[in-house]
């Protein structure tokens, strides 16, 4: 540590969480001996420029969350104005003037195409962290991730044959545990929202949709996804970490988060660089991010011995990059299609919000049990970026959730990073079908149907069924019960009602959602036959 500061103040690191990873990168690439002599010549994939504006973002961020003037605006390191802070949301008015106790962010960029790392921030506080032996909140702090971890539990469900078009049930339920106490979770906003589809559950991040899917499909499958993504860190038995995982009840670092939303990202292509295979922790992945391009010796010439998943003396140029296709194009295309479905987000994130860009662009927020950790991940086909914010001691900051403290800055990067670069969005591969269907069923319509909706499938995971939840009845206009079959035609009422499963049958009730009549009007006779 002593050395690092000394070269710090001799040569006034830029982006020193940066350089201390590609340090490590080039010990495990070519051994410390030949690392620390000296004469190597590094080309990083680092963007000088846009980790400066990100950092910069982040610390008037927690500034402003620390109670500042919401027009606070700091300086880059290099004391250039903060052109990316301009792209800062406004805060909510109530915000205003409040010390929210946040210390510390976080923040990975990537580029999705190459698994090129375009900035690291791995906190705000480098040399206490350092003190502490936290060099790196970005790649070796462990965080829980809320419920930006949700779309592995979606990702799973969608390659079962699940669709966003699915509908569950938005209620109060007691899930049974292994260990004998059942698990009743809670919606963010305390509330619960009865039938609603896969699509609105994740876009609106309910939390017991989240967690009735987990149990369908299995911890333990949701599991070999996020490890297929490149998520190194889930390392413990399913039992260990049960249903809450779908809510981030496991830890993960920013920088596996961020590279496993650029496969989503990059039509479910990781691209990176090799990992040897003695390196591979727990063996999930075979590519890492890139943070070095090239690495040259003394004379200008291209070293070897970098070594690859297949050779030890491999020349050490990583462009191209490897590519490896872990997700399917279309379940690639079904995630992202739901994550960057503004409209189907507003009823719980309100409009606009920090989630919104001027273009096309997928993002999930997530925020911890009393506000210790709070996310924001997102990405367009060009770029991907993660944010974290919190306390580097782990106390809980005051009411500060993903919405209000990690999007503001992942907004103001992803704005700030997109200037002049096309606003396109995710051209739909083959094997993707649209279809009408009835929500909330997700079934085919009927003429009962009173809401029909487009979706997206994946070609045979389309209904074949029609709707059973908007039912129609004949009903006496003037006693509100079931007519018969003597009822005078010009007193039956057709009318359609949403019948619902039992499971729901406390919320129908809690929620006033009208239900048919159960009682027959006879009061009306046959008619008299003429003798």
């Amino acid at each position: 540590l002593g050395r690092l500061q000394s070269f710090n103040q001799r040569f006034d690191i830029r982006a020193p969480h940066f350089s201390l990873y590609v340090i490590n990168e080039l010990t495990k690439m070519l051994g410390p001996e030949l690392t620390f002599r000296g004469g190597l010549k590094v080309i990083t994939s680092i963007d000088l420029n846009l980790q400066d504006q990100a950092e910069c973002v982040a610390r008037t961020q927690v500034v402003r969350l620390g109670g500042a003037d919401p027009a606070t605006v700091l300086p880059s390191v290099t004391g250039a104005p903060s052109a990316a802070a301009a792209f800062l949301p406004a805060p909510r008015a109530s915000d205003i003037g409040v010390d929210h106790n946040v210390n510390n962010a976080s923040i990975v960029i990537l580029d999705p195409t190459t698994g090129q790392i375009l900035a690291m921030i791995g906190s705000l506080d480098y040399w206490n962290d350092a003190i502490n032996g936290r060099f790196n909140v970005a790649v070796d702090g462990r965080r829980q991730p809320g419920s930006s971890f949700k779309p592995f539990t979606y990702l799973t469900a969608f390659s079962q044959g699940y669709t966003p078009a699915t509908m569950v049930l938005d209620v109060r339920t007691a899930f049974a545990q292994d260990t004998g106490i059942p698990y009743v979770p809670e919606n963010y906003d305390r509330q619960f929202h009865g039938p609603v589809s896969l699509r609105i559950a994740l876009a609106r991040s309910y939390n017991i949709p989240a967690v009735e899917m987990m149990s369908r499909v299995g911890v333990e499958n949701v599991i070999r996804t996020a490890h297929r993504m490149g998520i190194d860190t889930l390392d413990r038995e399913s039992s260990f970490y049960g249903l809450a995982l779908t809510l981030g009840g496991g830890e993960v670092s920013l920088l596996d988060m961020t590279y496993a939303y650029s496969v989503m990202a990059n039509k479910g292509q990781m691209a990176g660089q090799p990992i040897p295979v003695e390196s591979r922790r727990g063996g999930y992945r075979a590519l890492d991010p890139v943070a070095i391009l090239r690495i040259e010796d003394s004379k200008g010439s291209l070293l070897t011995r970098c070594g690859d998943a297949e050779r030890s003396d491999a020349p050490c140029d990583f462009t191209p990059p490897k590519t490896q296709q872990v997700l399917s194009a279309q379940l690639a295309y079904l995630i992202t299609h739901v994550l960057s479905d503004t409209q189907a987000r507003v009823g719980a994130f309100g409009s606009p919000n920090p989630l919104e860009l001027d273009r096309p662009a997928a993002a999930k927020t997530g925020t911890t049990n009393n506000f210790v950790d709070n996310w924001a991940l997102g990405y367009t086909p060009q770029i991907v970026t993660g944010v974290w914010v919190g306390n580097t001691d782990s106390t809980p900051m005051v009411k500060v959730t993903g919405l209000t403290g990690a999007a503001p800055i992942w907004h103001a990067i992803m704005m700030y990073a997109a200037q002049g670069l096309p606003p396109t969005g995710w051209d739909e591969p083959q094997g993707i079908n649209h279809v009408t269907v009835c929500y909330p069923s997700g079934l085919l319509p009927t003429r009962d149907c009173q809401s029909a909706v487009n979706e997206i499938f994946i070609a045979g995971t389309e209904p074949v069924g029609y709707d059973s939840i908007w039912q129609s009845f004949q009903v006496n206009r003037e006693t509100g019960k079931l007519a018969t079959v003597y009822t005078p035609p010009e007193l039956v009422d057709n009318r359609v009602y949403e019948i619902l499963p039992p499971e729901a049958a406390d919320w129908v009730r809690e929620a006033g959602l009208p239900q048919p009549p159960i009682e027959y009007y006879t009061i009306y006779t046959p008619p008299e036959v003429a003798g």
